[in-house]
């Protein structure tokens, strides 16, 4: 392997991670979940709501300004390692989830998902360029790792604080 992109926290690896950038991120639902679902208001009221997950469990639900534990909700009936199918079901009404906001305002500006508890961000993920070392690294690879970079400090995700850069 010459390079891998990753977003999401690396677990222990014996692979460089350099950071590309962080990926703003929040939970959303369909209006036709929220009609039916108890009140949301504040990250306890999620004890009483369906939340569809990843498969791995390695980036727990947090909250950037919620002091008190972090509630669990009281049903995962869907978990995956698929953010597209996580989104679809999320605007079928299936329950809430947490998915990067680029991937989300899609849905947001059709109607179909619409944030909630926006006044208790969920934190950033970051995004990663992996390799197996800096020492033998392909400078076409460090190039196209630069090149995307550069390429995201332009990108229109980063203006609108959909991504953060590094430094």
């Amino acid at each position: 392997m010459d390079l891998a992109i990753r977003v999401g926290v690396l677990e222990d690896s014996s692979l460089v991670a350099r950071p590309i950038a962080h990926v703003a991120r929040g939970l959303y639902a369909a209006p036709e979940y929220l009609v039916q679902a108890p009140a949301l208001e504040t990250p306890a009221d999620l004890q009483a709501h369906r939340y569809l997950g990843l498969l791995h469990r390695h980036d727990p639900l947090s909250f950037e300004n919620w002091s008190a534990p972090t509630p669990q909700p009281a049903e995962t009936p869907l978990r995956t390692n698929s953010l597209n199918f996580m989104r679809h079901m999320a605007g079928r009404g299936f329950g809430i989830v947490r998915l990067p906001r680029f991937y989300a305002e899609p849905l947001i500006e059709t109607g179909r998902l619409r944030p909630v508890l926006s006044d208790y961000p969920v934190p950033s993920v970051a995004l990663s360029a992996l390799y197996p070392s800096r020492r033998h690294l392909n400078q076409r690879t460090r190039l196209f790792v630069d090149h995307l970079i550069r390429e995201l400090q332009d990108h229109p995700w980063a203006s609108r604080g959909l991504i953060r850069l590094p430094g």
